[in-house]
This record gives structure tokens, sequence and C-alpha cells, in this order.
């Protein structure tokens, strides 16, 4: 894709499955919907961090890119922008804000960091990375409801100084939890929101917590430390 390029529009190179690399250049600010829908050979691709918005459906169906670099520089992450795509690992970093319904359904991550910029999140974000999910950090202010319920494999959790809410039922069902961090700003704990955590085995609570609600550690059989300010 030459310099003189500054956008690439909706569905410029839908169905290219037989698309193995791109290189977008700096040139480039937008990335539009249906970009590179259903590119399913795409293995690679580079943006830049002139870019600063990946609109709905602009990687989806992209089943062979297990990596990607999500500059500094993007604000938002349209609806089911990656969904179905092949990523096993993913940063979202502190510059994006908003993350529409969807955007990383169905994708088979291990490892995932949420940067402290996401102010909204779609329904769905994550829905369907469960069945794979090991790892996460999230320094996101308030994590909604049901965020990445019924996790069976995550067995690590690091919640940053950014975050004040915790939503019902946001982690509930993650039985193979078992290393736990909240971060020192959190306010609330929503009902159910650790529920059946059955092997995690101590837990602190920071002073900054004001609110836990019911059944919020409900069925975690194995805890033998929780410290309550």
């Amino acid at each position: 894709i030459p310099d003189s390029v500054t956008s690439i529009g909706s569905s410029a190179f839908y169905g290219a499955s037989s698309l193995t690399s791109i290189v977008i250049p700096d040139t480039v600010t937008s990335i539009g919907s249906y970009a590179f829908f259903e590119a399913s050979s795409l293995t690679s691709v580079v943006i830049p961090d002139s870019v600063t918005s990946i609109k709905s459906y602009a990687f989806y169906g992209t089943s062979s890119l297990t990596t990607i670099n999500i500059p500094d520089t993007v604000t938002s992450i349209g609806s089911q922008a990656f969904y179905n795509s092949g990523l096993t690992s993913l940063v979202i970093p502190n510059s994006v804000t908003t993350i529409e319904r969807e955007a990383f359904r169905n994708t088979p991550l291990t490892s995932l960091v949420i940067g402290s910029g996401v102010e909204t999140f779609g329904n769905q974000v994550f829905d369907g990375v469960c069945n794979t999910l090991e790892t996460a950090s999230i320094d996101a202010e308030n994590i909604p409801s049901s965020f990445l319920r019924s996790c069976s494999k995550l067995t690590t959790l690091s919640l940053g100084d950014n975050v004040k809410t915790i939503g019902n039922e946001a982690f509930e069902y993650s039985y193979k939890l078992i290393n736990l961090s909240l971060g020192n700003s959190i306010e609330s704990i929503g009902s159910q929101a650790f529920k059946g955590v059955n092997i995690l085995e101590s837990i602190e609570i920071p002073d900054s917590v004001t609110s836990i609600g019911s059944s919020a550690f409900y069925g975690a059989s194995s805890l033998t430390s929780i410290v309550i300010p």
C-alpha cells in the first residue's frame, strides 16, 4: 500500500482469502469496516502509529492472525472488529477509550491486557474467549457485569490501581483462579463477582473498598486467608 493512502475504505480487501501479510503505511489514520473481512490466510499485519480507529468487522474472520500490535494512537475498536480471528494474545493500549460489542468475540485468547483508558465496553466484547483464556490484567475503571464469566482456564487475574468497580458476576465460575490481585482504588465488588473460585487460597481486600455484594466469593471453599479493611 503506497504512502499516498490515508484511509483503507469499507470492504477494501473483503474476502481476500489468499492474502498472507500487509504493511499499512503511516499515512493511514483509519481502517474501514469490513476492510479485511474473512481474509482467512492473513498472518501478519503492521498497523502504524497514525491509525486512530479500527472500524466494525475490519478483521472479522482472520482466523490465521494470531498476534497484532494495536498502537497507542488507536482510540476506538468497532463492533466485531476481530470476531472469529485467531488472536491468542492481546494488549489493548491506554489510548483506547471505546470497544464496541463483540469486538473480540470467539477469539482463542490465552493472554489479555486491557489498559486504563477504556471507558465504554459494548455487549459481549470478549464472549467466547473463556474457553482458552489463562491470564488477564485489567486496568479499566469500570469492569462490566459478566465481563469474563465462566473462564474455566483462568489462573491469574490482576486488576490495576485504576479499577474502581467490579460488576456483578464479572469473574464468576473462574474455577482455576489461583492468583488474584486487587488494585488499591477498587470501591465496590459486585454480587457474585468471584462466585465459584473454589481453589483460591487467599485474598486481600484493599482499603478503598466500601461495598462487597452478596455472594461475591460464594463457594470459595479453599480460602484460608482473607484480609478485610
